[in-house]
């Protein structure tokens, strides 16, 4: 029904042997047209040059009535402005003749969000980077993040000697204590109370420590 997919929030666009029948409102102000006249009778084309050559496979395959499930491309609007999007395909009966039917979603916002994410953990791990304090992250007993601090306490030259060790080759041999810390603070899921700890170095070297734990995700 062309009204009801008129109104859903992702663009569609009907194909017919290359080009633009029918797109509803979403798809419309996606491709930065002011109605339906303006993209009717249009080449589709509409994907930045780098992404063509896949596109003209996908739509042989359209053509073979084989679906193009969701992958991330682009739309160059009608302005000449990119749009980053996510894009599926079907093909279909159109006025009773073969047809593909693009559902398009714009992307910006969840890059947008993606974007944001990866500068607030750069911002976090460049704040961790400088502490003085040596900082573990362990994932089920294995050590998935150090900082530099960290690496020279427990001898090593750069973090990524200690990354991916189990966090019990810096235990004593036969000192349960940091083990059972470790148990105890996962499982109270809760900030540990500062507690002296002796460690042991990648050299063999014993180190005294105090140390804490806090839960964090992942």
């Amino acid at each position: 029904n062309r009204h009801l997919i008129d109104f859903i929030p992702d663009g569609v666009r009907i194909n017919k042997n290359g080009r633009v029948v029918w797109a509803n409102r979403a798809e419309i102000a996606l491709l930065g047209a002011a109605d339906l006249d303006d993209l009717v009778g249009r080449a589709a084309d509409f994907a930045p040059p780098e992404d063509r050559e896949a596109i003209q496979r996908l739509a042989q395959r359209l053509d073979r009535n084989l679906p193009n499930d969701w992958r991330e491309t682009a739309r160059i609007r009608l302005d000449g402005k990119r749009t980053e999007v996510e894009a599926a395909a079907i093909p279909i009966v159109w006025d009773d003749g073969p047809a593909h039917m693009i559902v398009t979603r714009d992307l910006t916002e969840r890059l947008d969000a993606r974007r944001r994410l990866e500068e607030s953990r750069l911002r976090y791990e460049r704040l961790i980077e400088a502490m003085p304090y040596a900082i573990r992250v362990l994932v089920d007993e294995t050590i998935v993040f150090a900082n530099h601090a960290a690496a020279e306490l427990f001898g090593a030259q750069t973090p990524d000697e200690i990354v991916g060790r189990q966090a019990g080759e810096f235990d004593l041999p036969g000192d349960d204590s940091a083990k059972h810390f470790r148990r105890g603070d996962k499982a109270a899921g809760r900030t540990a109370q500062w507690h002296a700890v002796r460690r042991r170095r990648l050299d063999g070297a014993t180190v005294e420590t105090e140390g804490t734990g806090i839960p964090v995700r992942w």
